[in-house]
């Protein structure tokens, strides 16, 4: 079995208007409204790991992250 990993980050223009903690309750709304395919399964909040992966929506398929790594916020799907 040949497994790969693909992820796609599109990065935010302006940093200064990244507010981890508005995005919990868009992840959870995601979850609960079925906003996306496949089966998402739970929020992960690191938003205390400086320049990590902020806030992760975790899935079986995919996951969703508005990630902070390198200092450089963006939309993260993997």
């Amino acid at each position: 079995m040949n497994l790969h990993r693909i992820s796609v980050k599109y990065f935010v223009t302006d940093p200064t208007v990244v507010n981890l903690d508005e995005i919990v309750p868009v992840f959870h709304r995601w979850i609960q409204n079925q906003s996306v395919e496949g089966f998402l399964i739970d929020v992960a909040d690191y938003k205390h790991v400086c320049q990590g992966p902020g806030v992760v929506l975790i899935g079986h398929e995919a996951d969703y992250a508005l990630d902070m790594t390198g200092g450089r916020p963006g939309l993260l799907y993997s």
